[in-house]
């Protein structure tokens, strides 16, 4: 099980995450896995099963941006429908009565933006801060106790890391922390 967290700073966004990959129970270490990448203009968080994080690392190629769409239609049609459409052909997201139903979260930046998906698989833009995966609720409440002028957003960040390490014990070091 994995927790990812992402906070706006500065003109930046800094997303962390822990790195172990669990097999059912969350307890069997199998690997360490990055579980924040790039994928095209996107850079994405990402919890859940080993095969969306597959699928999304090495088979998803989100579609370039039409010249007429503005930043909202490419992201909350473009890449929503593609990215469902990728999982649901690889078998990690069904269709139930136009809901597309996946078994992942992901936290997103586009062009300095934030988002986050739900269990329905519906994006929404964060204005600050977000926290998904083991302790999202715990976590979101320690970030947004992050000033807007800290110094060393970084180093919080690790901080609430290790929180959640300690305080729930399916989250694992090492903490990889990115600046986008």
């Amino acid at each position: 099980m994995s927790a990812i967290l992402a906070i706006k700073h500065k003109g930046h966004v800094y997303m962390a995450a822990d790195s172990a990959v669990t097999a059912g129970d969350g307890i069997i270490i199998l690997k360490k896995e990055k579980k924040i990448f790039k994928c095209g203009s996107l850079t994405i968080g990402y919890t859940g099963p080993m095969q969306g994080l597959k699928t999304l690392l090495y088979r998803y190629k989100p579609p370039r941006r039409k010249a007429k769409a503005t930043d909202d239609q490419y992201i909350y049609d473009t890449v929503w429908n593609s990215m469902g459409l990728q999982l649901i052909n690889d078998g990690v997201a069904i269709k139930m009565e136009d809901i597309l139903v996946p078994d992942v979260t992901l936290l997103f930046v586009y062009d300095g933006r934030l988002f986050e998906t739900d269990a329905a698989f519906t994006f929404y833009e964060q204005d600050r801060c977000s926290a998904i995966g083991v302790g999202d609720e715990y976590a979101q409440a320690l970030l947004e106790q992050i000033p807007e002028d800290e110094p060393d957003v970084k180093g919080k960040l690790n901080a609430i890391m290790l929180k959640l390490i300690d305080k729930y014990n399916f989250v694992r070091e090492p903490v990889i922390i990115e600046r986008i």
